[in-house]
């Protein structure tokens, strides 16, 4: 759907390229089973490009968020308009949309950029790739798509003016699977995990755990299964412990496959968080602070990361590098509405009770936004708003928000 590239300057740090997390590529004409394609062709140039110095990439998930925001549905087809009402959204300087022609024996694939300030749009077209059955033929034959996926990252590098060292230049063209089969479990499993629900959830193993039988060598499908397996235990509060050691496990794969992935060093953070919060193991969250932060050496840009160091500092009563972190995240995501809150929780134990009512009141301002006033981020920012009103001696609104 969306492809959008941000390029924003930020004080005394030169160019900063921000990225846009990828929805996905539009596939035209429109084929839902082949949407997947869309996805992965997204999450891979994005992921290409997320350990490029110099590049910053908005995630997926806030992509999703922002459009939610705006009231356009998951699956909406996102047209230029939209794209630079997202850009003003998100603060971006160039949006990029993405799509990927496709018919029975060939495909190529399209960016438009699209330029905040002076509204011109660039248009970049792949050559076309003859392929038995199209777009659908990589299943069998995956080489011809990355070798599509490595023009359009480098173009992109192109225009934002972006100059690739050597090694820069062998991240964007490194392929992360040869499988044609793994890649497409790999699209499909991260559909499915971004929704954020156990059912999904499990979808997400499944899909990943394919991946990994057709490409025992797949780091990204190891550590989005590591993800997962975290994720389980996370989603469930505290249930099925046993899948963090599973967890820990394949994110050590990851790890053992690509040392500088930072997917992995995230999955392994999040394993040792959650061990750290539901089995009360210090060294766990001791663990959790030492891989979040080689994860933020290769992407400092990574929202998640930042969020999920504050919860650990403020667990700890680092109340200052608590309040960092999180702040930190919301710069790079505004619109986060849990990042307000832990924001605002860390307000609270500074007896800063008028600031952390702001942050949770924001929140349920994002979550109204996102039509999703009953989610559990929007019922916690109700009770924590009650908490913080009492606090301030207004029990008419506190009786309100319980």
């Amino acid at each position: 759907l969306l492809l959008p590239f941000v390029l924003k300057s930020e004080p005394g740090q030169g160019v900063d390229l921000r990225v846009l997390a990828i929805s996905s590529f539009d596939i035209i004409p429109d084929n839902l089973q082949e949407r997947t394609f869309g996805t992965g062709f997204a999450d891979t140039v994005i992921t290409k490009l997320s350990t490029i110095e110099g590049l910053r990439l908005i995630e997926r998930t806030q992509l999703e968020r922002a459009k939610k925001r705006l009231g356009l549905g998951l699956e909406e087809v996102i047209t230029e308009e939209l794209a630079f009402k997202l850009g003003e959204m998100l603060d971006a300087d160039i949006v990029i949309l993405g799509s990927i022609q496709t018919s029975r024996d060939r495909f190529k694939v399209s960016t438009k950029t699209l330029d905040m300030e002076t509204k011109e749009v660039k248009v970049f077209t792949s050559e076309p790739i003859s392929m038995v059955e199209g777009i659908k033929g990589i299943e069998n034959d995956i080489e011809p798509l990355n070798i599509v996926h490595n023009q359009i990252a480098m173009n992109i590098t192109g225009e934002m003016g972006v100059k690739l060292d050597e090694k820069q230049v062998e991240i964007v063209k490194k392929d992360y699977t040869n499988s044609g089969s793994a890649y497409i479990s790999y699209a499909r499993g991260r559909d499915f995990y971004v929704k954020y629900t156990l059912s999904d959830n499990d979808k997400a193993i499944e899909f990943f755990t394919k991946a990994i039988e057709s490409d025992p060598n797949y780091a990204l499908a190891y550590a989005s299964l590591g993800d997962s397996y975290a994720q389980k235990v996370g989603l469930s509060q505290g249930k099925n412990l046993d899948f963090l050691e599973k967890s820990i496990e394949v994110s050590e794969k990851a790890l053992e496959v690509d040392p500088k992935l930072p997917e992995g060093y995230k999955s392994l953070g999040l394993a040792y968080t959650y061990k750290g919060f539901f089995m009360r193991d210090e060294d766990a969250l001791s663990s959790a602070i030492e891989h979040y932060e080689k994860a933020l050496l290769f992407n400092p840009y990574y929202v998640d990361v930042h969020l999920n160091l504050g919860r650990i500092y403020l667990a700890k009563g680092n109340i200052n590098k608590a309040l960092s972190m999180c702040q930190r995240a919301i710069e790079l995501d505004y619109g986060y509405s849990l990042g307000h809150i832990y924001i605002g929780l860390v307000y609270r134990d500074m007896k800063e009770y008028k600031k952390a009512l702001g942050e949770f009141l924001k929140a349920l301002d994002i979550e109204k936004e996102m039509k999703t006033p009953e989610s559990s981020i929007a019922l916690n920012a109700h009770v924590l708003s009650g908490m913080t009103y009492v606090e301030l001696n207004n029990f008419d609104k506190a009786l309100a928000e319980y």
